[in-house]
Formats: structure tokens, sequence, C-alpha cells
């Protein structure tokens, strides 16, 4: 009889708690650890922030001898031996990192003794019970269609993409035509009073993605479906990225994982593309994916800026940024995310640290993104950047009357 991948029996929830309950005779020497991911904001979730995050984990469970479930919601469960701890926190350190603008992350930083923080950790010893019985409310509320998540936020009653559909939609996906899925914003140069697009960022909305194509279906419930999924949009981006520059003249960058670089697909990107558009494509990698396997970055770095590409890394805050050497790790552009606490920051001692090793051409190449409000601008420019992303520099530039990005001071 042919499995329904559907039901909720054959959910990650369901797995969770047939897996606790054959663990019980030997629970003692077992931690879990469930990561939050449904507690971030929607621009920390989208696909390749999840793919790094399952990454991080990975490498621990034959180690470990652990098991990994990720939720309806994308939250992760990691349960492994008590020894896992050490490695555990490591990886827990590398996502705060990736998050660290997050408000959440940047409000809840005990998660031991504050509830509804990033990470939840369990001793099995002595709180089994206790994760039983939430596993089991969790795997109930799949089948009612209540909320699922550990962070009791409302979300849509989806199911989980099984092999079948990945079947389907990748067989789809081979010739379909992803231009309406493709979302671009403009990274603008703002040195006097109105933006200047200086290149576009390209990428799929996943979210568009299952409503046109899956609708009622979660592409990235299941993970093991999902990072094959992003392997196969990976491909689709690049043969989309070779007909768009093949069309185009303007500048635009990508978001790309390092094992990407490296895979024959993108070398075959390459020889399809032309050296006048390699010099006009930027390649966005993330923080957490470059730091994870520096050798990997530094093969694939080589490899690109032979060919003429640039490169962004992609997930600073103010606290890291000053942190990265951008001439050292030969990144072209580093794109620091717009906080509000920025407001209240010693300007000139964060510009100093961005400047470093007397690195004045450094905040030239720092692009400030998700500036949904005229406040990002202003700080921004205090401290010295030129570049910026967001909505706020969205609605700027569609404005008809040619509207100023930052009021003159009365």
């Amino acid at each position: 009889m042919k499995t329904d991948f559907n039901t909720p029996q054959q959910s990650s929830e369901f797995a969770l708690v047939d897996y606790l309950e054959r663990l019980a005779p030997r629970k003692n020497d077992r931690v879990a650890l469930i990561c939050h991911l449904s507690r971030l904001q929607p621009y920390n979730r989208r696909p390749h922030h999840i793919r790094v995050a399952l990454n991080t984990f990975e490498s621990l469970l034959a180690q470990f001898e652990g098991r990994m479930f990720t939720l309806r919601n994308n939250d992760i469960v990691f349960i492994g031996q008590v020894n896992a701890l050490d490695k555990l926190n490591e990886a827990v350190v590398k996502l705060r990192y990736l998050f660290s603008a997050d408000p959440m992350i940047m409000n809840k930083l005990d998660d031991y003794v504050t509830a509804g923080g990033f990470t939840s950790w369990y001793k099995l010893d002595k709180e089994y019970n206790a994760l039983m019985e939430l596993a089991k409310r969790m795997y109930h509320s799949t089948q009612t269609g209540q909320p699922k998540d550990m962070a009791d936020t409302k979300q849509e009653n989806r199911v989980t993409i099984n092999p079948d559909q990945l079947g389907w939609l990748e067989d789809s996906l081979a010739n379909a035509d992803l231009s309406n899925m493709i979302r671009n914003q403009p990274i603008c140069a703002v040195s006097g009073a109105k933006p200047v697009p200086i290149f576009h960022e390209l990428y799929v909305s996943i979210a568009d993605l299952e409503a046109q194509v899956v609708p009622g279906v979660d592409l990235t419930g299941n993970r093991w479906l999902f990072q094959y999924l992003t392997g196969v949009l990976d491909r689709r981006m690049l043969v989309y990225l070779a007909e768009e520059g093949e069309r185009s003249t303007r500048a635009f960058s990508f978001n790309m994982n390092v094992a990407t670089l490296l895979s024959s697909d993108f070398a075959k990107f390459d020889q399809r593309v032309s050296s006048g558009l390699r010099g006009r494509l930027v390649i966005e990698l993330q923080t957490v994916d470059v730091f994870s396997d520096m050798a990997a970055y530094m093969f694939a770095r080589d490899y690109v800026a032979d060919r003429g590409y640039r490169i962004c890394l992609d997930g600073l805050t103010h606290f890291t940024a000053p942190f990265v050497d951008r001439n050292k790790l030969a990144f072209d552009f580093v794109k620091m995310h717009w906080n509000p606490a920025m407001s209240h920051i010693d300007f000139e001692r964060m510009a100093a640290d961005i400047k470093s090793e007397n690195d004045d051409s450094a905040l030239s190449r720092v692009i400030l993104s998700r500036c949904d409000n005229e406040e990002a601008v202003i700080v921004g420019k205090k401290v010295g950047i030129n570049l910026f992303q967001g909505r706020y520099v969205d609605k700027v530039l569609r404005d008809s009357e040619g509207r100023s990005l930052v009021r003159t001071p009365r």
C-alpha cells in the first residue's frame, strides 16, 4: 500500500513522540535542545536561513547518536547524548550570530532563565516527562488544526511536503518560468538628496512558490526534502540569472551558499555567462555559512574572484560588523542589518571600528539593509554609510514627486 506522507501520523511531530517513547529506557544520558526558529521575524526565516540552521546541527548527529526533527513551523528539535552539550552550545552561538539583529535574540539574552527565548533545553533524566507532554501536545495540534508550534503563535494548517510532491515539483521547476516568483530589491547609494540604484538583489520567494505551485503545502516542513529542494532552486536560479543577464544590462546580486559555488552547476553557469556579466554580479553569502567552513569559503572565494564576480557578506549587525576584516577575507561588500538600537550608539566610534587598519574605503562598501523607515537612513548617514536597502528606500524610488530620501532639517 502506498504511504500517504500528508497524514499527521507521518508528521515530524508524530516521529518525535514515537522516538521519545522508544528512548525511555536510555533517557538518562540524553539531552534535548529546541531551537525556536518560529519566534524569529519573517525576514529571518528565509530559505537560506533555514538551510544554514539545519546544516549547523548536521555534523552532530552521528557523533552523539543524535536525532533531529524539523517541525512544521521550522522549529528544530535535537536529541543526543549528554556529552553533546558543548557542541550544541557552539551551534547555538553560531545561530545567535546569524540572527543577532532579530528583536527576539536581542531581548532574550538568557534562555535558561527566561521564557520565550531562542532555545529550550531539557535534561531527560529529570525532564523527560515534560518534553514528552509537550511533544504529545504538539502532535495533537497537528490533528486538530490548532496552533502547532512551541511559541504558541497562529499558523495556517498546512501539510508538510512529501516525496511524491517533491518529485512532481522538481519536474515542474525543470522548465518553469520563475520570473513571477522572483523578487528584486534595489541597493541604492545616497550621497545626495535622492537614492541612486547601484544593483538589485534577486531572490526566489518561497511564499509565492508555495501559493502558486503547491497551495496548502509547507515546503520547509521536512528538512531533508527542503534541503534537496533548495539545491533544485539554486540550479533554476542560476539558469534564470544567466537568461536575465543576457536580457539586461543592470547589475544584480543573488544569495548562494558556499557549496553551490563549488558545484558543477555553478561551473556550467559560469561557462554560459560572459565576462561582462560576471563583473555585474554580486554573490551574497551568509555569515554562518562562511565561518562554518573557512577553508571551503577561501577556495570558493578565490575561484569566483578570479572569474570576475564580486562577493558580499550578508547577516552582520552593528555589534558584529567591526569584528569582520573585509580586506583580509576579500569581501567586496558587507551587508549590515538595521536595528533601532543603532540610534543610541557612538557614531564616530562605530565608523572608526569599521574603518580598521586605516581602511578609509571600508564604509563605502557597507550596505545597511532592512531600512523600513527614514530613521534608518538618517542614522546610517551619521555613521558614514552610503549604501541602503529596504522598503523605505523602495518607497522613495517609487515616489513620482521625487521626494528627498532624508528630510532637510528646518
